[in-house]
């Protein structure tokens, strides 16, 4: 328990004698500058409040910033997740295309053949507007990072690892491969691979 009176002894008491001693100018003096300190003070305090508002400011302007940073990022991912799945939709519907096609190359003779092949070269450009490139070109070279083999053929007359027949078309959108073409190749059987 806090003893009042052990505590009081300890500081000197104020003698009145001494206050009375002060004049009215010194009075005025020294209320003069308290006054002035506590209105320095205020300044600087409403100094210190508006800058530290401004900066308040600041900050909230950034957290909206990075919030709409990534509120457009997840934007951007979306689209890109519903790009690929339409580019997926795309290609199966290609390859239902390509089936009638390269069925009717194979089967067929006349007027539906050459409708079909039509087609296909038709949907090939409409691709090609879209930035997608159908890999289904046998006169090019065995390309193992555009071509899967399949099969293999043994046809003594053709060049060994020439591709035959695309069984499956490859495609690429803006330069990125989304599926390698599926290929028959000549492969010689007294030769090894070149």
């Amino acid at each position: 328990m806090l003893n009042v009176l052990k505590e009081l002894e300890k500081y000197k008491p104020i003698e009145l004698e001494s206050v009375v001693e002060w004049t009215a100018t010194d009075l005025e003096f020294i209320f003069k500058e308290v006054k002035e300190a506590f209105e320095k003070s205020g300044k600087q305090q409403f100094k210190f409040s508006s800058r530290l508002e401004e900066m308040l400011d600041v900050l909230e302007e950034v957290k909206e910033q990075q919030e709409v940073q990534q509120n457009t990022q997840q934007q951007v991912k979306s689209i890109e997740i519903e790009k690929d799945e339409i580019l997926q939709v795309v290609i199966s519907i290609c390859d239902q295309v390509e089936y009638m096609y390269r069925y009717a190359l194979k089967e067929e003779q006349g007027p539906w053949k050459d409708q079909l092949s039509l087609q296909w070269r038709h949907m090939e450009r409409i691709l090609a507007r879209l930035s997608i490139v159908i890999i289904d070109d046998i006169s090019e070279p065995l390309d193992l990072n555009f071509h899967v083999v399949k099969e293999l053929k043994n046809m003594p007359e053709t060049e060994n690892g020439k591709i035959l027949e695309i069984l499956k078309s490859g495609y690429m959108y803006k330069g990125k491969l989304l599926r390698k073409a599926q290929v028959s190749i000549n492969k010689r059987e007294n030769e090894t691979n070149e």
